[in-house]
């Protein structure tokens, strides 16, 4: 690797990027697992309204929770776009509905904005901070407020 590589990946970072409705959002690379078309989704008794239910990823049992309803409130309808995005913390493996992966984005670290205020929306609590790119506002949102409900 030529250093002026490495300088491009210290000062920079990887997300998956993808949208809900036409929102812009994204993940950190490092804990996406991997991303699949959906599946049969076996449904969980009395659990949250995000909560689809379940699937069985290879032998592991992954709850899939719907990203539209947990940050918008309105549930995602699965169209041939649809993905689940398969992310891990250091504690559990979820699988996120979204309605289309974009691409895996480098953002260089100084478009990365902290929101300079909290806005009176719930999917606020869940943005990490904002890539300020040249065309688009891109939410990188923070798995571990997403894993705890």
């Amino acid at each position: 690797m030529n250093d002026n590589n490495s300088a491009v990946m210290v000062d920079s970072k990887q997300f998956v990027t993808f949208f809900i409705g036409e929102e812009e959002f994204g993940f950190d690379i490092g804990s996406v697992q991997e991303i699949i078309s959906p599946i049969k989704i076996t449904q969980v008794p009395n659990s949250n309204r995000f909560v689809k239910g379940v699937i069985n990823l290879r032998g592991k049992i992954i709850p899939i929770y719907d990203l539209k309803e947990r940050l918008k409130g309105v549930s995602l309808q699965i169209d041939p776009m649809t993905k689940i995005i398969v992310a891990a913390n250091s504690e559990h493996n979820i699988g996120f509905l979204v309605c289309r992966v974009n691409e895996v984005s480098v953002i260089p670290k100084s478009k990365l904005l902290l929101p300079s205020e909290k806005l009176n929306d719930e999917k606020d609590a869940y943005i990490e901070s904002i890539a300020n790119l040249d065309d688009r506002l891109v939410s990188i949102l923070d798995l571990n407020r997403l894993f705890h409900y």
